[in-house]
């Protein structure tokens, strides 16, 4: 279920930068806690509050997505990397801050870094409700 994949077709997929192949990988996390890495898309099955660590290195256009499961009742909590933040609609985390969903099963998120080794965005959310800290 949560193996790294390509397309069906074998077709190269490119990223959004339209010159790159893209290589997402797919984890399953089950527990609560989860130290992430980038360009790799999580789904988070536990149905206690998930809380996902942000890399401490990552480059401009790396991306990481987290997909709350139906099960993941509790939500979840994206915790950026000392000294760094993260903006979502306006508002930036303190350093080192968080990003928390709502208590909802099936909320997703979607940060890429805007500025190397010191920031993230979030570039899209689906059925999800942040706050910032």
């Amino acid at each position: 279920l949560c193996s790294a994949r390509s397309p069906a077709d074998g077709s190269a997929r490119v990223d959004r930068r339209g010159s790159l192949p893209a290589r997402f990988h797919d984890q399953c996390s089950s527990g609560t806690t989860q130290s992430a890495a980038v360009n790799t898309t999580y789904i988070a099955l536990n149905v206690g509050q998930t809380t996902v660590t942000l890399p401490a290195v990552y480059a401009v256009g790396d991306i990481i997505r987290l997909i709350g499961s139906t099960a993941n009742v509790a939500g979840w909590i994206v915790t950026a990397a000392a000294g760094d933040t993260a903006i979502y609609n306006g508002s930036t985390t303190s350093a080192g801050g968080t990003l928390t969903s709502s208590a909802l099963a099936g909320q997703t998120v979607e940060l890429i870094c805007d500025v190397a080794n010191t920031s993230w965005v979030v570039f899209a959310t689906v059925n999800t409700t942040l706050t910032t800290a």
